[in-house]
């Protein structure tokens, strides 16, 4: 009819910001064919930042992939400033950036993988930025379990019904005897999970054990608040459970 109005909305489906939207069930993925040369570049609005870790999630790199990690000056800088050769990990790399760390305000991330079989690259979750080690581990009697994720109603007769949406992993830990200095790194980390512009609980990057660096997982603090408890015997040492 004269008169009508029609909007249509198009997108990439596997658009390079699927990167950074904190959802492991989409993903980036590469045009057929394009398994070399492949840059991610990272402008971190300010010239003096140093990142100090590198997380990419869910990737398809083989083990004969190469993969550098460079800073330097200017967008589409040519000569960097740092150039670091990042070890391969299958489908979870973590990668602790060392030394010499110069600050940058531009980052990129740099992939040949010319033996890759599928014949483009993928990757569900990237992060450069910072991390936080405590220099105490949680205690040992931690629970790690799987749970269900649902809704679970019951019948008159008393049969359960319901659908499944997913199984999650459960880190039940705790930290104990943590020094102030440990204690208000947690609460820090807490605080930066929780963004009251716009109003969104942030997930976390979390590795048990960073002697394991094939164990990195995108985690939920599920608890709404942070408990730092003193110890009985000595108040200047805390427990801080995390769940």
């Amino acid at each position: 009819v004269a008169g009508d109005n029609w909007r249509f909305k198009g997108y990439l489906p596997y658009h390079r910001n699927k990167m950074l939207d904190r959802d492991r069930d989409t993903e980036y993925r590469t045009a057929a064919g394009a398994i070399t040369g492949q840059e991610l570049l990272f402008d971190l609005d300010y010239d003096d930042r140093s990142p100090s870790v590198l997380v990419i999630l869910d990737h398809n790199l083989t083990s004969g992939a190469e993969i550098r990690l460079q800073s330097g000056t200017g967008k589409f800088f040519t000569t960097p400033l740092d150039d670091y050769i990042v070890p391969w990990q299958s489908k979870r790399l973590l990668y602790f950036i060392g030394l010499p760390l110069r600050a940058a305000r531009y980052w990129k991330i740099q992939f040949n993988d010319a033996g890759n079989p599928d014949g483009y690259l993928r990757m569900s979750e990237v992060f450069l930025g910072e991390y936080t080690r405590l220099s105490r581990a949680f205690e040992l009697g931690d629970i790690r379990g799987k749970q269900r994720v649902g809704q679970r109603d019951r019948l008159l007769s008393g049969k359960f019904y319901g659908a499944m949406n997913s199984v999650l992993r459960v880190f039940d830990l705790s930290w104990v005897r943590l020094n102030q200095t440990d204690r208000d790194k947690l609460v820090v980390v807490f605080d930066n999970l929780n963004d009251l512009t716009n109003r969104q609980a942030l997930p976390v990057f979390f590795s048990p054990m960073d002697t394991d660096l094939s164990q990195i997982y995108l985690c939920e603090w599920s608890d709404q608040q942070v408990v730092a408890n003193s110890e009985t015997d000595s108040p200047e040492r805390y427990s801080v459970p995390v769940r």
